[in-house]
């Protein structure tokens, strides 16, 4: 990882709890509900595996779903109570959903909140002890990155200067943009030297805090 990313296009920086409109942030904490996900290694289930342990909360996994369509299907036929899955997701699939309040948002992971979101608190707002924080990001900073590209060991610094240059003047692309646009697709790139520090401070990680993070994730008795 010498020469690292040469830059980084992040369709979606935020993932969320999604669930039904009769749901808030406050009933995590004291009902029991259900939340589908594809299968027990996936996103889904670790970030509720994580609040559980974290927060306290009651909720129950039913896994099986081939992707995020299915589970927002299975919303709206009321099998399950929620879902967790990337906020874009949604505003792609079925931009009906929030618009008409159909849905709510408990929670919010990522380093920030999306702008739309201003209302929903960030799991690392609802953490006290710095070490689970630390941890959490160890976990979830991988966020930030969406979809990184990266070159291989050995490629000279002024060519990746260059393709961090091409990518950078692709996303201001107006035809680019337009057809993101009509996707639905929202595009906030993170430059690549941000995504570099990130990789590296990540790998810099203080090993009790990388235990802390496999314990959270069950990886580590």
């Amino acid at each position: 990882f010498k020469q690292k990313t040469a830059y980084e296009i992040k369709e979606c920086d935020w993932s969320s709890d999604v669930c039904s409109s009769d749901l808030t942030a406050e009933d995590m904490l004291t009902k029991e509900f259900v939340i589908g996900t594809s299968g027990p290694n996936t996103d889904g289930s670790l970030i509720v595996a994580i609040i559980n342990k974290l927060l306290g909360t009651k909720i129950k996994l039913i896994t099986g779903y081939s992707g995020t369509a299915p589970q927002l299907l299975a919303l709206e036929r009321g099998e399950i109570d929620g879902s967790s899955m990337a906020y874009s997701t949604v505003l792609t699939l079925r931009p009906n959903l929030h618009r008409d309040k159909e849905i709510s948002v408990l929670l919010q992971i990522g380093r920030q909140k999306h702008p739309d979101l201003a209302d929903v608190a960030l799991l690392d707002d609802l953490l006290k002890d710095p070490q689970d924080k630390a941890a959490v990001a160890i976990i979830f900073d991988k966020y930030a990155m969406g979809r990184p590209f990266f070159t291989p060991s050995g490629v000279p610094p002024e060519r990746v200067a260059l393709l961090r240059q091409a990518f950078d003047a692709a996303l201001r692309d107006p035809a680019l943009l337009a057809e993101a646009d009509q996707q639905k697709l929202e595009l906030s790139p993170l430059p690549g030297s941000e995504v570099q520090a990130l990789v590296e401070r990540l790998y810099a990680s203080p090993e009790d805090l990388v235990k802390r993070a496999r314990l959270l994730l069950g990886t580590e008795k």
